[in-house]
């Protein structure tokens, strides 16, 4: 299992859910059994200060995880699929987590980047 707020699900649901109750910022997670080119951490901490942009500020660093697929697991449906550039690119990130908003077990796709200074 894993624990993302999870591209809140999609590109939107983080903020969805943010006008819909008090102020929830910042939002933080955990993503599992990650994947990806050499160097990849199997476990990404993450936390996102506000609505706006859809990349995860990987905690205690200065790399972010831009977001750019998802599946419901639990659902068997995908969200947003990744771009096939990034799928072929051999760059691609897959982790697993739970999204805060629905529970629902999911898979994220993005790549890790350095974080402007």
């Amino acid at each position: 299992m894993l624990a993302l707020a999870c591209a809140a699900v999609a590109a939107g649901s983080l903020a969805g859910a943010a006008s819909a109750a008090p102020d929830p910022w910042p939002y933080t997670g955990t993503m599992f059994n990650c994947t990806g080119p050499a160097g990849t951490p199997t476990v990404i901490e993450w936390e996102k200060q506000s609505a706006s942009g859809g990349a995860l500020h990987i905690v205690g660093t200065n790399k972010t995880f831009n977001r750019q697929g998802a599946f419901d697991v639990t659902l068997g449906f995908m969200l947003f699929a990744p771009p096939a550039g990034l799928v072929s690119s051999g760059l691609m990130v897959t982790c697993e987590a739970v999204s805060p908003i629905s529970g629902d077990e999911v898979l994220i796709y993005g790549k890790i980047a350095q974080a402007s200074p």
